[in-house]
């Protein structure tokens, strides 16, 4: 290439450089749209289980007699009930506070009912137990308990009544 033409070509590299950059600060400081992913969620709100708290006090001496009131929580709702309970095979006095699961409830007004329990544990200070109950309309009630008070229960078995309010 000749003097001539290298300075011509420099001198064309020269004035198109900055036009060149100029539109790639363009393009890069400009926003592109980019395409996102759609996600659809369909959001199932569910109430939960089932759930009863008590809080009885029991008396025995070979027959226990029981009383108490409880929470039936259901759909979202809280519904009172009371307790009375019989039972054979227990000696002493007893506060109980349970907690458990209910099923096979399809209306709250289900679980009133006579029950059979057959719970097994003993209480001298503090205690604690298992109780299953199941009434005539297949509602069954699983009971965690913590007693306080002096009873042998031995392996009781208990009819129980509830009673919504």
């Amino acid at each position: 290439m000749t003097r001539i033409a290298r300075t011509v070509a420099f001198s064309l590299l020269i004035a198109f450089v900055p036009v060149v950059a100029a539109q790639a600060d363009e393009v890069v400081g400009s926003e592109i749209a980019v395409p996102t992913a759609v996600v659809i969620e369909e959001v199932v709100t569910a109430a939960p289980p089932a759930f009863v708290d008590l809080e009885s006090t029991s008396v025995g001496a070979g027959l226990g007699f029981g009383w108490g009131t409880g929470t039936l929580s259901f759909e979202g709702q809280q519904y009172s009930f009371s307790v009375k309970e019989f039972g054979v095979g227990e000696l002493g006095v007893a506060s109980l506070t349970a907690e458990g699961g209910v099923e096979n409830l399809t209306s709250a007004s289900d679980l009133a009912g006579h029950y059979v329990a057959v719970g097994a544990g003993a209480t001298l200070g503090k205690g604690a137990s298992t109780v299953i109950m199941r009434n005539s309309k297949g509602v069954t009630l699983s009971l965690q308990a913590d007693t306080t008070g002096a009873q042998l229960p031995f392996v009781s078995t208990k009819g129980v009544t509830i009673e919504m309010h």
